[in-house]
């Protein structure tokens, strides 16, 4: 099984970021979770471990939710899709949504980026049925 070093957490709910940090490191997904309350802050980070060749700050996993002010994922992922070839690793990223919105899920599957679409709340079984399937 692969192994998880680094999640980024990109969610504006700072309630929801604190519980998905701690569920993620106490069933051993990863013990570094980042979390992010806006996608130009991890943007942000990402660009500069770019600039900086620090590979140990870029994630091998993110988990982003699509409704956020300022930045929604979509926005995010328009971004990343421009950088992503510039941080020399694999990234599994993950659209998650309080909704089941049928539209949202199809619009995700248009991304190569996106490698699956999950609704929250992130729970110890929907991580450990991610952590199986495709690490």
């Amino acid at each position: 099984m692969a192994s998880i070093n680094k999640v980024y957490l990109i969610d504006d709910d700072e309630i929801n970021n604190f519980i998905c940090t701690n569920i993620l490191k106490k069933i051993d997904f990863s013990s570094d979770v980042v979390a992010f309350e806006s996608g130009t802050e991890a943007l942000e980070v990402l660009n500069k471990a770019i600039e900086e060749k620090d590979v140990s700050q870029i994630p091998d996993v993110i988990f982003l939710d699509i409704n956020m002010p300022i930045m929604n994922g979509w926005d995010f992922l328009e971004e990343y899709k421009n950088i992503k070839d510039k941080l020399n690793k694999k990234v599994s990223l993950f659209m998650l949504s309080s909704s089941i919105y049928q539209a949202d899920v199809e619009k995700s599957k248009q991304y190569g980026e996106v490698v699956d679409f999950v609704t929250k709340p992130l729970n110890a079984d929907i991580l450990n049925e991610i952590k199986n399937k495709y690490f």
